[in-house]
């Protein structure tokens, strides 16, 4: 409710996740009222950290955000072991390695940022190629399949 109505942050106080927003305000919990759920109730406003506050795919105020708190509610109890021993992988004097993270950019259309960024690391001929991280509302198995699917493989591997 804060930034709908200053347009930015406050600088004085923790933010709440934005994860967090929606499931906040329909519990109305403390002072939280319903947040926008479209584009006519809140046009899309880009915040000075250049994160797009709007209720669009991705933005902040997206409702499919909401599955990421499911999932931490879910999860609170349970925490994911954490390898201690790095994999040691046998590679050749040289290698060519091919590295994107895309954050956000698509694939929407042919024309995307990503679908180009895919077909430079095509390109490259990589013996191995690095995904360094993308959107994902609550990072599940599925949304993994559907959005990592077309990135180009290495001759010997990918990340």
């Amino acid at each position: 409710q804060y930034v709908l109505e200053h347009g930015d942050l406050p600088t004085d106080e923790p933010s709440v996740p934005w994860e967090l927003s929606h499931g906040l305000s329909i519990l109305h919990m403390g002072s939280a009222k319903a947040l926008p759920t479209s584009e006519s109730q809140l046009p899309t406003r880009v915040l000075k950290d250049g994160t797009l506050l709007g209720c669009r795919k991705w933005e902040l105020l997206d409702l499919l955000w909401s599955e990421a708190l499911i999932k931490w509610i879910e999860n609170l109890r349970r925490h994911a072991t954490f390898a201690t021993t790095p994999m040691v992988m046998m590679m050749d004097r040289e290698v060519v390695l091919a590295i994107a993270g895309d954050w956000g950019t698509g694939p929407f259309d042919s024309h995307a940022p990503a679908v180009a960024v895919a077909n430079q690391m095509q390109l490259a001929q990589a013996d191995f190629t690095i995904h360094l991280g993308d959107v994902y509302y609550a990072g599940t198995g599925s949304e993994e399949d559907v959005d990592m699917a077309g990135w180009p493989m290495g001759k010997h591997g990918a990340f």
